[in-house]
């Protein structure tokens, strides 16, 4: 049985958000196929499992935000017993929020380097390439917040809906 965990990307990188699952629990995928987007505060990316198999479980929904570490898919034979995944990912959860907990107040009450859109007075998520699209179309990521009624981070399809919808004397 495969787990695929969050990876550590980079030392200051603590969490990543699933952005979309590419392929449902049951399915067969291949090794080195893209199964899930996910997002951090340093770039977007893919993963994919290191053997082929049947997605036997996901432990994470989309937009949800998870600790490095934490288990967030298992790929192994059709027949194969699922491991206690959701115990180890609670040990992970906690010791997570113990080191939160351990941030001195200072780092905890700081802004990521990304926290601010420009012109923004409010934090803004979003990934890396909504914010490209966002500079290159004049767009401020807070107007687009404001049209999307989940709380997740504002992806590059959103920006492309935004400016679409936005009137012709607007653009």
């Amino acid at each position: 049985m495969e787990l695929i965990r969050i990876p550590k990307a980079a030392e200051n990188v603590t969490e990543s958000t699933v952005v979309r699952w590419l392929v449902s629990p049951g399915e067969f995928v291949r090794a080195g196929s893209p199964i899930v987007e996910m997002v951090n505060s340093k770039a977007e990316f893919e993963m994919w499992p290191e053997t082929s198999g049947v997605l036997k479980g996901v432990y994470a929904a989309e937009n949800s935000t998870v600790p490095v570490g934490f288990i967030i898919a298992t790929v192994g034979g059709k027949d194969e017993a699922l491991p206690d995944v959701e115990s180890q990912n609670a040990a992970i959860l906690a010791k997570s929020r113990e080191e939160a907990a351990a941030m001195p107040a200072s780092a905890a009450l700081s802004p990521r380097p990304d926290a601010r859109a420009p012109g923004s007075a409010s934090r803004v998520r979003a990934t890396p390439a909504a914010r490209r699209a966002a500079r290159e179309k004049g767009v401020d990521l807070a107007e687009v917040r404001r049209t999307i009624a989940e709380d997740r981070a504002i992806t590059a399809e959103d920006v492309e809906n935004f400016v679409k919808r936005r009137p012709e004397d607007a653009r």
